[in-house]
């Protein structure tokens, strides 16, 4: 994590060696965090020791008051043959969302479920279609209202789609990317202003960098690139590691993402002030190869 300007050393919270895919966000009310587990193995901590569940499907634990340890976990893809990549939002009414990649006939879609009280409800395709829809991401705005974006293969090419929840239901899909090249592994954020913004790879400049977009009044910005580029994924695009990505108090947004040469394994920052993106600065160099990443931005 950084404080201030200083980035500090990494470390390793639950010595696991097969933690696959994990997802967290901060409570809204400040409260402890709301974290959901990948498809390969849910932890959670009982009597201040770690313990390990397996599972195949996303499951979550809940660490609030007046609870000192992780609850139990609770099922709620059901019992889908494969269900992986599960991103999780919390809103400030105690409202939780969930979105994953499920295996649906031949392809993959995006399910989502949601709880509001003591259960969660049935989990449904955001969009049921015979296209490969994959790799969610997922966001709330301070409104209550669920912003989703993911890549759905179509026209032997991948585009980042969006849907918005309204309370209800998910609105029609919207391809936000619409660029000449191959989009992929997208992240989303929404700002202080209430705005989604949306980062993914995508080579219509020639080698893989970050693209941004973000919506205004139902509306979406011509993507942009960043300049921000990859050299791993430019040498091959399957093994690309997504970017992390969250806002700050002040409207920015900050982004990391992990930057692979033969040698050594990189990560670097980048923050958007409201017109552009900074430089990058490396956080923190290593030999090993990552996995996931994630970020936050406290107040």
């Amino acid at each position: 994590y950084s404080r201030g300007n200083v980035w500090k050393k990494r470390g390793d919270l639950d010595k696991a060696r097969d933690d696959y895919a994990e997802a967290v966000r901060i409570d809204p009310t400040f409260k402890p965090a709301i974290k959901a587990l990948g498809s390969i193995k849910a932890n959670h901590v009982q009597s201040d020791q770690f313990s390990e569940r397996h599972a195949t499907d996303p499951r979550t634990t809940l660490l609030g008051p007046p609870l000192r340890g992780w609850c139990l976990t609770e099922r709620i893809s059901g019992n889908a043959e494969k269900s992986m990549m599960p991103v999780i939002a919390a809103g400030v009414n105690g409202a939780l969302h969930v979105a994953w990649m499920q295996r649906n006939g031949s392809s993959f879609d995006v399910f989502h479920s949601s709880k509001n009280g003591n259960d969660w409800t049935r989990p449904a395709p955001i969009n049921a279609s015979v296209h490969q829809s994959m790799f969610p991401s997922m966001a709330l705005a301070p409104s209550g209202i669920a912003h989703l974006v993911w890549m759905e293969g179509r026209e032997d090419r991948f585009d980042i789609y969006y849907s918005r929840w309204n309370h209800s239901q998910w609105s029609k899909p919207k391809n936000i990317s619409e660029t000449k090249g191959l989009s992929q592994r997208p992240k989303i954020a929404v700002d202080s202003a209430g705005r989604p913004h949306v980062l993914w790879y995508d080579n219509s400049g020639g080698a893989f960098a970050l693209w941004h977009s973000y919506g205004k009044d139902d509306e979406w910005t011509v993507p942009v690139d960043t300049g921000l580029v990859e050299w791993y994924i430019t040498q091959d695009p399957n093994l690309a590691l997504a970017p992390a990505l969250t806002p700050d108090a002040h409207g920015g947004l900050h982004v990391v993402w992990v930057d692979i040469d033969p040698v050594v394994q990189q990560l670097f920052h980048s923050q958007w002030d409201g017109e552009i993106w900074s430089s990058p600065e490396k956080v923190t160099t290593s030999s090993e190869a990552p996995r996931e990443i994630s970020l936050a931005a406290d107040a």
